[in-house]
């Protein structure tokens, strides 16, 4: 072979290997642009559940490209190439899978969004099903039952997963594993008192299920009960204020999220005074400032909060005033949302 001929092979290689890393780039980048770079596709003219849907909206719209990068992270090989620890970190961190904690987390994050994909991801879901053996990360077996359940979880094998983590020694996976059964199948009274009994045990596991259950509607509404006795007795306020929102949501009901309110508002008029918890001012402000924002849909809250929120933006101290301007800024522009769309609450 002559010189010439092989300098051209050479610059064929190189140049179809240069494509190919400049396209798989592309198609990341893209995908990331609505799951993990959200300064990207942020619309600062769209309340934050406007731009939480646009989001949703945006990966569908690219998913045939989504469901072909998602998969690649849902199956990263958590083992270390050897080439890649001689690499300097500067690089490592732009090629996915050459670190452990990148690879873990992209391995974590894929099945949040093929969830988000629904029926769109069925593609990966013998991948999502063959996850379901890996013992490593309790944390990926609970995310990999959800989007088991939103992808497709009505298959034969699917159900076969589904029912061993069921059985699944951590509360939270077999919570996960027991929602996404009784989301393929609403109608079977077994799958739904398995789910019912696991949260009634575990309240916690609404961590996980507030997003999934919040996402179903009114079609979760014969979960509220185990919802509400979660409500009642979860101690951590800002679970309280995720399942407050999600009986809202399945129900209509926004009596717990008033109450929550105003009991938030009562708190925040007595930390000032609080000599022991000289923490609890600070802190009792961001629960006010996070339950605006879950609760920006429901007119009563807005009337509730906006006192406060307008005392905030008048204080002489920066992080108050700033919250106050943003929780104020997001109420007016859900309520311009609901006048263009001429309704008082989306559902």
């Amino acid at each position: 072979m002559s010189r010439k001929l092989l300098i051209s092979v050479g610059l064929i290689v190189l140049l179809g290997g240069t494509a190919f890393f400049l396209n798989a780039w592309r198609e990341r980048r893209l995908v990331a642009r609505w799951t993990s770079d959200f300064g990207r596709s942020w619309d600062r003219q769209l309340s934050w559940r406007a731009n939480q849907d646009r989001r949703q909206d945006g990966l569908k719209s690219i998913a045939p490209v989504a469901v072909k990068v998602l998969q690649k992270d849902l199956n990263l090989d958590p083992a270390l190439p050897r080439w890649a620890t001689r690499l300097p970190s500067w690089l490592a961190n732009y090629l996915p899978g050459t670190r452990e904690s990148g690879a873990a987390i992209l391995r974590e994050e894929a099945p949040r969004s093929l969830a988000l994909l629904g029926p769109l991801a069925r593609p990966v879901l013998p991948d999502l099903i063959r996850r379901t053996n890996d013992p490593r990360n309790d944390y990926l077996l609970a995310e990999v039952a959800l989007a088991i359940g939103a992808v497709g979880g009505d298959s034969a094998e699917a159900q076969a997963a589904l029912i061993k983590l069921w059985q699944h020694r951590n509360r939270q996976v077999a919570a996960c594993a027991a929602f996404a059964l009784w989301r393929s199948q609403p109608s079977d009274r077994e799958a739904q008192q398995r789910i019912e009994a696991l949260i009634n045990l575990n309240p916690s596991t609404m961590v996980l299920l507030a997003g999934p259950i919040s996402e179903m509607a009114e079609a979760a509404r014969p979960l509220a009960p185990a919802v509400r006795h979660a409500f009642e007795e979860t101690e951590h306020m800002t679970e309280k204020i995720n399942e407050a929102r999600v009986l809202w949501r399945i129900t209509g009901d926004p009596q717990p999220a008033i109450g929550l309110v105003k009991f938030l508002i009562e708190q925040y008029d007595g930390a000032a005074t609080n000599q022991i918890d000289r923490a609890a001012p600070a802190r009792t402000r961001g629960q006010l400032v996070s339950a605006s924002l879950v609760f920006e849909d429901i007119p009563e809250c807005r009337a509730a909060l906006r006192p406060v929120l307008e005392k905030f933006r008048t204080s002489q101290k920066g992080i108050e005033r700033s919250s106050g301007e943003f929780g104020l800024a997001e109420f007016a522009k859900i309520e311009a949302e609901q006048a263009r769309k001429g309704t008082r609450v989306p559902r």
